[in-house]
Protein backbone atom coordinates (compact mmCIF):
# COMPACT_ATOMS: atom_id res chain seq x y z
CA UNK A 1 0.00 0.00 0.00
CA UNK A 2 1.22 3.48 -1.17
CA UNK A 3 2.40 5.52 1.81
CA UNK A 4 0.19 8.95 2.53
CA UNK A 5 1.83 11.76 1.32
CA UNK A 6 2.31 14.86 3.49
CA UNK A 7 1.39 17.97 1.44
CA UNK A 8 4.76 19.52 0.54
CA UNK A 9 5.86 23.04 0.25
CA UNK A 10 4.98 22.73 -3.48
CA UNK A 11 1.65 21.89 -3.12
CA UNK A 12 0.38 24.70 -0.96
CA UNK A 13 1.66 27.87 -3.75
CA UNK A 14 -0.77 27.88 -6.44
CA UNK A 15 1.10 30.31 -8.38
CA UNK A 16 3.91 29.92 -10.80
CA UNK A 17 6.94 27.77 -11.25
CA UNK A 18 9.04 30.76 -10.06
CA UNK A 19 6.24 31.13 -7.26
CA UNK A 20 7.10 28.06 -6.23
CA UNK A 21 10.58 27.98 -6.52
CA UNK A 22 10.63 31.06 -4.30
CA UNK A 23 8.87 29.08 -1.91
CA UNK A 24 10.79 26.49 -1.57
CA UNK A 25 13.78 29.21 -1.03
CA UNK A 26 12.51 30.80 1.88
CA UNK A 27 11.82 27.38 3.70
CA UNK A 28 14.99 26.16 2.92
CA UNK A 29 17.15 29.51 3.72
CA UNK A 30 14.38 29.26 7.23
CA UNK A 31 15.98 25.68 8.01
CA UNK A 32 19.41 25.77 7.13
CA UNK A 33 19.85 29.22 9.13
CA UNK A 34 17.88 27.02 12.33
CA UNK A 35 20.60 24.70 11.96
CA UNK A 36 23.26 26.98 11.97
CA UNK A 37 22.03 28.26 15.34
CA UNK A 38 21.24 24.70 16.93
CA UNK A 39 24.63 23.87 15.65
CA UNK A 40 26.50 27.36 17.52
CA UNK A 41 24.57 26.92 20.64
CA UNK A 42 25.41 23.30 21.06
CA UNK A 43 28.92 23.11 20.32
CA UNK A 44 29.47 25.68 23.06
CA UNK A 45 27.40 24.19 25.49
CA UNK A 46 28.89 20.93 25.00
CA UNK A 47 32.13 22.49 25.31
CA UNK A 48 31.39 23.32 28.44
CA UNK A 49 29.95 20.09 29.59
CA UNK A 50 33.32 18.48 27.89
CA UNK A 51 35.54 21.01 30.10
CA UNK A 52 33.18 19.84 33.08
CA UNK A 53 33.18 16.00 32.70
CA UNK A 54 36.91 15.48 32.12
CA UNK A 55 37.97 16.90 35.59
CA UNK A 56 35.25 14.86 37.36
CA UNK A 57 36.37 12.04 35.31
CA UNK A 58 39.52 12.15 36.33
CA UNK A 59 39.24 12.39 40.00
CA UNK A 60 36.42 10.00 40.13
CA UNK A 61 38.75 6.98 37.88
CA UNK A 62 41.62 8.99 38.68
CA UNK A 63 44.00 9.62 35.86
CA UNK A 64 45.57 5.45 35.34
CA UNK A 65 41.87 4.48 34.54
CA UNK A 66 40.66 7.91 32.79
CA UNK A 67 43.56 7.18 30.17
CA UNK A 68 42.63 3.35 29.89
CA UNK A 69 38.82 4.55 29.71
CA UNK A 70 39.87 6.78 26.83
CA UNK A 71 42.36 4.39 25.06
CA UNK A 72 39.61 1.73 25.09
CA UNK A 73 36.94 3.95 23.34
CA UNK A 74 39.10 4.99 20.75
CA UNK A 75 39.98 1.50 19.62
CA UNK A 76 36.50 1.28 19.78
CA UNK A 77 35.84 4.40 17.69
CA UNK A 78 37.65 2.10 14.93
CA UNK A 79 34.72 -0.64 14.37
CA UNK A 80 32.51 2.48 13.25
CA UNK A 81 34.15 2.17 9.57
CA UNK A 82 31.88 -1.38 10.03
CA UNK A 83 29.42 1.00 8.83
CA UNK A 84 30.61 1.57 5.35
CA UNK A 85 29.09 4.99 5.45
CA UNK A 86 25.63 3.45 5.70
CA UNK A 87 24.17 6.72 7.80
CA UNK A 88 25.81 9.37 4.96
CA UNK A 89 24.06 8.02 2.36
CA UNK A 90 21.02 8.16 4.37
CA UNK A 91 21.20 11.28 5.15
CA UNK A 92 22.07 11.98 1.08
CA UNK A 93 18.85 9.54 0.01
CA UNK A 94 16.66 11.45 2.20
CA UNK A 95 17.18 14.73 1.18
CA UNK A 96 16.81 14.03 -2.43
CA UNK A 97 13.96 11.97 -2.06
CA UNK A 98 12.69 15.31 -0.66
CA UNK A 99 13.36 17.63 -3.25
CA UNK A 100 11.11 15.51 -5.27
CA UNK A 101 8.83 15.15 -2.41
CA UNK A 102 9.31 11.13 -2.74
CA UNK A 103 7.91 10.25 0.79
CA UNK A 104 7.81 6.26 -0.16
CA UNK A 105 11.56 6.30 -1.44
CA UNK A 106 12.90 7.96 2.03
CA UNK A 107 10.30 5.24 4.22
CA UNK A 108 12.17 2.70 2.34
CA UNK A 109 15.40 4.17 2.56
CA UNK A 110 15.13 4.63 6.41
CA UNK A 111 13.53 1.21 6.99
CA UNK A 112 17.02 -0.13 5.17
CA UNK A 113 19.33 1.83 6.93
CA UNK A 114 17.85 1.16 10.50
CA UNK A 115 17.81 -2.81 9.37
CA UNK A 116 21.39 -2.22 8.45
CA UNK A 117 22.53 -0.32 11.42
CA UNK A 118 20.70 -2.72 14.24
CA UNK A 119 22.65 -5.50 12.86
CA UNK A 120 25.88 -3.65 12.79
CA UNK A 121 25.72 -2.17 16.04
CA UNK A 122 25.03 -5.75 17.20
CA UNK A 123 27.59 -7.08 15.71
CA UNK A 124 30.31 -4.65 16.90
CA UNK A 125 29.01 -4.85 20.74
CA UNK A 126 29.63 -8.75 20.21
CA UNK A 127 32.64 -8.56 18.71
CA UNK A 128 34.26 -6.52 21.08
CA UNK A 129 32.82 -7.89 23.91
CA UNK A 130 34.70 -10.99 22.80
CA UNK A 131 37.58 -9.30 22.30
CA UNK A 132 37.32 -7.69 26.03
CA UNK A 133 37.02 -11.83 27.15
CA UNK A 134 40.08 -12.55 25.80
CA UNK A 135 42.91 -13.14 28.41
CA UNK A 136 45.50 -11.15 26.82
CA UNK A 137 42.66 -8.04 25.59
CA UNK A 138 44.45 -5.72 28.12
CA UNK A 139 47.83 -5.72 26.23
CA UNK A 140 46.14 -3.89 23.65
CA UNK A 141 46.50 -0.82 25.78
CA UNK A 142 49.67 -1.31 27.36
CA UNK A 143 48.36 -3.38 30.67
CA UNK A 144 49.73 -6.63 31.68
CA UNK A 145 47.27 -9.56 32.39
CA UNK A 146 48.57 -9.62 35.85
CA UNK A 147 48.40 -5.58 36.74
CA UNK A 148 45.52 -4.18 39.09
CA UNK A 149 44.13 -2.82 35.94
CA UNK A 150 44.00 -5.95 33.32
CA UNK A 151 40.01 -6.05 35.46
CA UNK A 152 39.32 -2.46 34.74
CA UNK A 153 40.69 -2.54 31.18
CA UNK A 154 38.46 -5.67 30.07
CA UNK A 155 34.68 -4.10 32.14
CA UNK A 156 35.81 -0.81 30.52
CA UNK A 157 36.25 -2.00 27.25
CA UNK A 158 33.08 -4.08 26.76
CA UNK A 159 30.68 -1.15 28.47
CA UNK A 160 32.25 1.13 25.31
CA UNK A 161 31.51 -1.47 22.83
CA UNK A 162 28.18 -2.25 24.12
CA UNK A 163 27.80 1.62 23.91
CA UNK A 164 29.28 2.61 20.62
CA UNK A 165 27.40 -0.37 19.34
CA UNK A 166 23.87 0.91 20.64
CA UNK A 167 24.84 3.94 19.24
CA UNK A 168 25.70 3.23 16.09
CA UNK A 169 22.30 1.45 15.81
CA UNK A 170 20.82 4.50 16.88
CA UNK A 171 22.75 6.80 14.39
CA UNK A 172 19.80 6.50 12.12
CA UNK A 173 17.73 8.79 14.12
CA UNK A 174 20.35 11.82 14.03
CA UNK A 175 21.01 11.20 10.04
CA UNK A 176 16.97 11.20 9.40
CA UNK A 177 16.44 14.06 11.08
CA UNK A 178 19.60 16.03 9.38
CA UNK A 179 18.93 14.82 5.48
CA UNK A 180 15.28 16.46 6.55
CA UNK A 181 17.14 19.92 6.97
CA UNK A 182 15.76 19.53 10.62
CA UNK A 183 19.32 19.13 12.39
CA UNK A 184 17.98 21.83 14.96
CA UNK A 185 15.99 19.03 16.44
CA UNK A 186 18.52 16.95 17.77
CA UNK A 187 19.85 19.72 19.90
CA UNK A 188 17.66 19.27 22.89
CA UNK A 189 18.79 15.66 22.71
CA UNK A 190 22.41 16.07 22.59
CA UNK A 191 22.38 18.69 25.54
CA UNK A 192 19.94 16.64 27.97
CA UNK A 193 22.82 14.00 27.38
CA UNK A 194 25.71 15.92 27.92
CA UNK A 195 23.89 17.73 31.26
CA UNK A 196 22.71 14.19 32.47
CA UNK A 197 26.32 12.95 31.91
CA UNK A 198 27.77 15.54 34.31
CA UNK A 199 24.86 14.88 36.16
CA UNK A 200 25.42 10.95 36.86
CA UNK A 201 29.34 11.75 37.29
CA UNK A 202 28.26 13.71 40.39
CA UNK A 203 25.87 11.23 41.65
CA UNK A 204 26.98 7.84 40.89
CA UNK A 205 30.89 6.86 42.02
CA UNK A 206 30.32 2.44 41.51
CA UNK A 207 31.63 1.38 38.30
CA UNK A 208 34.31 3.56 38.94
CA UNK A 209 32.24 6.11 37.18
CA UNK A 210 33.13 4.93 33.89
CA UNK A 211 31.90 4.91 30.33
CA UNK A 212 28.19 4.20 31.61
CA UNK A 213 27.51 7.58 33.36
CA UNK A 214 28.84 9.52 30.19
CA UNK A 215 27.98 7.10 27.57
CA UNK A 216 24.67 6.07 28.94
CA UNK A 217 22.77 9.19 29.39
CA UNK A 218 23.24 9.83 25.07
CA UNK A 219 22.21 6.41 24.54
CA UNK A 220 18.65 7.00 26.31
CA UNK A 221 18.31 10.73 24.94
CA UNK A 222 18.66 9.13 21.16
CA UNK A 223 15.70 6.50 21.97
CA UNK A 224 13.62 9.20 23.46
CA UNK A 225 14.66 11.15 19.96
CA UNK A 226 13.95 8.33 17.91
CA UNK A 227 10.37 7.84 19.38
CA UNK A 228 9.29 10.78 19.27
CA UNK A 229 10.70 11.71 15.73
CA UNK A 230 8.88 8.30 13.93
CA UNK A 231 5.85 8.01 16.32
CA UNK A 232 4.75 11.86 16.61
CA UNK A 233 7.04 14.27 14.19
CA UNK A 234 7.45 12.02 11.08
CA UNK A 235 4.91 9.19 11.33
CA UNK A 236 4.90 7.89 7.29
CA UNK A 237 8.72 7.34 7.73
CA UNK A 238 8.45 4.62 10.57
CA UNK A 239 10.71 1.85 9.96
CA UNK A 240 9.31 -0.94 8.47
CA UNK A 241 10.95 -4.64 8.08
CA UNK A 242 8.66 -5.28 5.08
CA UNK A 243 10.32 -1.88 3.23
CA UNK A 244 13.75 -3.39 3.50
CA UNK A 245 15.04 -3.89 0.27
CA UNK A 246 18.36 -5.19 -1.17
CA UNK A 247 18.03 -2.87 -4.20
CA UNK A 248 17.93 0.26 -1.31
CA UNK A 249 21.05 -1.17 0.75
CA UNK A 250 22.93 -1.23 -2.68
CA UNK A 251 21.66 2.62 -3.06
CA UNK A 252 22.65 3.41 0.43
CA UNK A 253 25.88 1.86 0.05
CA UNK A 254 27.01 3.43 -3.88
CA UNK A 255 27.33 6.64 -1.96
CA UNK A 256 27.76 5.92 1.20
CA UNK A 257 30.97 3.55 0.28
CA UNK A 258 32.54 6.63 -1.19
CA UNK A 259 31.87 8.62 1.76
CA UNK A 260 33.72 6.19 3.94
CA UNK A 261 36.68 6.52 1.47
CA UNK A 262 36.52 10.38 1.76
CA UNK A 263 36.29 10.05 5.37
CA UNK A 264 39.51 7.94 5.50
CA UNK A 265 41.37 10.55 3.16
CA UNK A 266 40.24 13.53 5.73
CA UNK A 267 41.92 10.95 8.90
CA UNK A 268 44.82 10.85 6.89
CA UNK A 269 44.94 14.76 7.17
CA UNK A 270 43.48 14.67 10.98
CA UNK A 271 44.85 11.58 12.72
CA UNK A 272 48.06 11.08 10.89
CA UNK A 273 50.03 14.48 11.68
CA UNK A 274 51.52 13.40 15.48
CA UNK A 275 52.02 9.95 14.26
CA UNK A 276 54.38 10.96 11.66
CA UNK A 277 56.18 13.69 13.62
CA UNK A 278 56.54 11.17 16.57
CA UNK A 279 57.85 9.04 14.31
CA UNK A 280 60.24 11.57 12.37
CA UNK A 281 61.16 13.96 15.17
CA UNK A 282 60.24 12.01 18.77
CA UNK A 283 57.29 12.24 20.65
CA UNK A 284 58.74 15.36 22.03
CA UNK A 285 57.68 17.36 19.10
CA UNK A 286 54.22 16.49 19.02
CA UNK A 287 53.61 17.88 22.65
CA UNK A 288 53.40 22.29 20.62
CA UNK A 289 52.13 20.95 17.51
CA UNK A 290 48.64 18.53 18.82
CA UNK A 291 47.94 21.39 21.88
CA UNK A 292 47.53 24.13 18.97
CA UNK A 293 45.94 22.03 16.48
CA UNK A 294 43.24 20.87 18.89
CA UNK A 295 42.92 24.94 19.67
CA UNK A 296 42.41 25.80 16.14
CA UNK A 297 40.32 22.91 15.63
CA UNK A 298 37.66 24.03 17.73
CA UNK A 299 37.35 27.42 16.54
CA UNK A 300 37.11 25.17 12.79
CA UNK A 301 34.26 23.07 14.19
CA UNK A 302 32.57 26.19 15.22
CA UNK A 303 32.94 28.31 11.82
CA UNK A 304 31.88 24.58 10.25
CA UNK A 305 28.58 25.15 11.45
CA UNK A 306 27.42 27.93 9.11
CA UNK A 307 27.92 25.04 6.50
CA UNK A 308 27.68 21.44 7.37
CA UNK A 309 23.75 22.04 7.56
CA UNK A 310 23.92 22.86 3.61
CA UNK A 311 24.60 19.39 2.44
CA UNK A 312 21.35 17.82 2.61
CA UNK A 313 19.54 21.31 1.68
CA UNK A 314 21.94 21.40 -1.59
CA UNK A 315 21.23 17.89 -2.37
CA UNK A 316 17.52 18.76 -2.26
CA UNK A 317 17.85 22.49 -4.03
CA UNK A 318 19.75 20.02 -6.94
CA UNK A 319 16.79 17.61 -7.12
CA UNK A 320 14.48 20.80 -7.85
CA UNK A 321 17.62 21.92 -10.01
CA UNK A 322 17.31 25.49 -7.99
CA UNK A 323 21.04 26.49 -9.48
CA UNK A 324 20.58 30.28 -8.36
CA UNK A 325 19.87 28.92 -4.61
CA UNK A 326 22.79 27.10 -4.82
CA UNK A 327 25.17 29.81 -5.78
CA UNK A 328 24.10 32.40 -3.49
CA UNK A 329 24.02 29.81 -0.38
CA UNK A 330 27.56 29.05 -1.44
CA UNK A 331 28.54 32.40 -1.57
CA UNK A 332 26.96 33.66 1.00
CA UNK A 333 27.69 30.52 3.66
CA UNK A 334 31.84 30.51 2.83
CA UNK A 335 31.82 34.42 3.40
CA UNK A 336 30.50 33.82 6.66
CA UNK A 337 32.67 30.59 7.67
CA UNK A 338 35.63 32.21 6.32
CA UNK A 339 34.91 35.20 8.02
CA UNK A 340 34.52 33.18 11.61
CA UNK A 341 37.54 31.39 10.92
CA UNK A 342 39.64 34.16 10.11
CA UNK A 343 38.98 36.01 13.13
CA UNK A 344 39.74 32.42 15.26
CA UNK A 345 43.16 31.89 13.58
CA UNK A 346 43.47 35.99 14.04
CA UNK A 347 43.07 35.71 17.74
CA UNK A 348 45.36 32.02 18.35
CA UNK A 349 48.13 33.96 15.77
CA UNK A 350 47.90 36.95 19.03
CA UNK A 351 46.48 35.44 22.08
CA UNK A 352 47.67 31.43 21.18
CA UNK A 353 51.00 31.50 22.99
CA UNK A 354 49.92 32.74 26.22
CA UNK A 355 46.85 31.07 26.11
CA UNK A 356 48.86 27.96 25.92
CA UNK A 357 51.51 28.61 28.27
CA UNK A 358 48.88 29.02 31.07
CA UNK A 359 46.43 26.51 30.13
CA UNK A 360 48.88 23.50 28.71
CA UNK A 361 52.47 24.49 29.87
CA UNK A 362 55.55 25.62 28.65
CA UNK A 363 56.80 22.78 26.62
CA UNK A 364 53.69 22.93 24.46
CA UNK A 365 53.81 26.46 23.32
CA UNK A 366 54.40 26.16 19.80
CA UNK A 367 57.42 28.28 17.73
CA UNK A 368 56.07 31.48 16.16
CA UNK A 369 56.26 30.49 12.62
CA UNK A 370 54.59 26.70 13.47
CA UNK A 371 51.58 28.97 15.09
CA UNK A 372 50.98 31.20 12.22
CA UNK A 373 51.34 28.29 9.37
CA UNK A 374 48.80 26.21 11.34
CA UNK A 375 46.45 29.07 11.78
CA UNK A 376 46.54 29.29 7.70
CA UNK A 377 46.25 26.14 7.42
CA UNK A 378 43.02 25.98 9.06
CA UNK A 379 41.66 29.34 7.01
CA UNK A 380 42.50 26.98 4.16
CA UNK A 381 40.98 23.66 5.62
CA UNK A 382 37.90 25.59 5.66
CA UNK A 383 37.88 27.08 2.25
CA UNK A 384 37.63 23.52 1.48
CA UNK A 385 35.11 22.49 3.58
CA UNK A 386 32.73 24.93 1.99
CA UNK A 387 34.10 23.65 -1.51
CA UNK A 388 33.69 19.96 -0.30
CA UNK A 389 29.90 20.53 1.41
CA UNK A 390 28.89 21.68 -1.86
CA UNK A 391 30.76 18.82 -4.34
CA UNK A 392 28.74 16.46 -2.05
CA UNK A 393 25.46 17.57 -2.34
CA UNK A 394 25.91 17.41 -6.09
CA UNK A 395 26.80 14.36 -6.05
CA UNK A 396 30.20 14.62 -6.76
CA UNK A 397 31.04 11.69 -4.82
CA UNK A 398 33.25 9.90 -7.15
CA UNK A 399 35.71 12.84 -8.09
CA UNK A 400 36.10 13.64 -3.89
CA UNK A 401 36.62 10.11 -3.31
CA UNK A 402 39.64 10.38 -5.95
CA UNK A 403 40.97 13.72 -5.14
CA UNK A 404 40.82 12.84 -1.48
CA UNK A 405 42.80 9.65 -2.01
CA UNK A 406 45.81 11.23 -3.73
CA UNK A 407 45.62 14.07 -1.01
CA UNK A 408 45.82 12.13 1.52
CA UNK A 409 48.38 9.65 0.39
CA UNK A 410 50.43 12.64 -1.04
CA UNK A 411 49.96 14.01 2.31
CA UNK A 412 51.19 11.41 4.09
CA UNK A 413 54.35 10.80 1.73
CA UNK A 414 55.39 14.32 1.79
CA UNK A 415 55.04 14.70 5.18
CA UNK A 416 57.13 11.99 6.28
CA UNK A 417 60.19 12.64 3.59
CA UNK A 418 60.12 16.13 4.87
CA UNK A 419 59.94 16.35 8.45
CA UNK A 420 63.86 15.27 9.03
CA UNK A 421 64.69 18.63 6.63
CA UNK A 422 61.80 21.23 7.08
CA UNK A 423 60.90 19.98 10.34
CA UNK A 424 57.38 20.44 11.73
CA UNK A 425 55.86 23.32 9.67
CA UNK A 426 56.38 20.72 7.06
CA UNK A 427 52.48 19.36 8.45
CA UNK A 428 50.62 22.75 8.04
CA UNK A 429 52.74 23.57 4.19
CA UNK A 430 52.20 20.67 2.51
CA UNK A 431 48.54 20.09 3.86
CA UNK A 432 47.15 23.61 2.97
CA UNK A 433 48.73 23.38 -0.27
CA UNK A 434 47.17 19.70 -0.97
CA UNK A 435 43.54 20.83 0.08
CA UNK A 436 44.07 23.73 -2.28
CA UNK A 437 44.71 21.83 -5.20
CA UNK A 438 41.66 19.66 -4.05
CA UNK A 439 39.40 22.30 -3.28
CA UNK A 440 40.02 24.22 -7.07
CA UNK A 441 39.37 20.71 -9.02
CA UNK A 442 36.34 19.89 -6.71
CA UNK A 443 34.72 23.69 -7.45
CA UNK A 444 35.54 23.78 -10.89
CA UNK A 445 33.59 20.50 -11.33
CA UNK A 446 30.77 21.82 -9.12
CA UNK A 447 30.59 24.93 -11.32
CA UNK A 448 29.94 22.86 -14.61
CA UNK A 449 27.40 21.06 -12.67
CA UNK A 450 25.71 24.64 -11.52
CA UNK A 451 26.17 25.68 -15.18
CA UNK A 452 24.24 22.84 -16.57
CA UNK A 453 21.62 22.86 -13.89
CA UNK A 454 21.29 26.36 -14.85
CA UNK A 455 21.20 26.24 -18.76
CA UNK A 456 18.72 23.05 -18.55
CA UNK A 457 16.13 24.80 -15.97
CA UNK A 458 16.09 27.73 -18.13
CA UNK A 459 15.38 26.02 -21.31
CA UNK A 460 12.42 24.13 -19.01
CA UNK A 461 10.96 27.78 -17.82
CA UNK A 462 9.04 28.97 -20.99
CA UNK A 463 7.57 25.64 -21.21
CA UNK A 464 6.48 25.79 -17.50
CA UNK A 465 5.17 29.27 -17.36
Amino acid sequence: MTTPRKTTYADDVQGSHVGRHADNRRVRDKRAWRNTKAGIATRLLMMVVRLAVIPLSIRILGPDRYGLWQACYAFTNWFGLAEGGLGLGLLNSIASAAGADNYDAMRRSVSTAAAALVLVGFLVSTTVVSVAIVPGAPAIFGVSPDSALAGDARLLLAASGILFGATLALSVVQQTYVGLQEGYALAPSILAGGFASVAALFIVSFFRGGPLCTGGPAVIANLVLGRFLFKWHHPELRPSLALVSRATLLSLFSVGGYALLMNLGEMALVQGASVLIANRLGPGAVTPFSVTFSLLYFGFALSNTFVQPLWPAYAEAATRRDAEWIRRAFRRTTRLALLSMSAIAGGVIVLGRSVIYYWAGERAVPTWPVLVLLATYFCVWQAGSCVGTLANGLGLFRLRTIMLGVTGLGYLASTWLLLPVVGVITVPIVGMSLLAIEALVAGTQARRVLSRMRRSTNSVAPALG
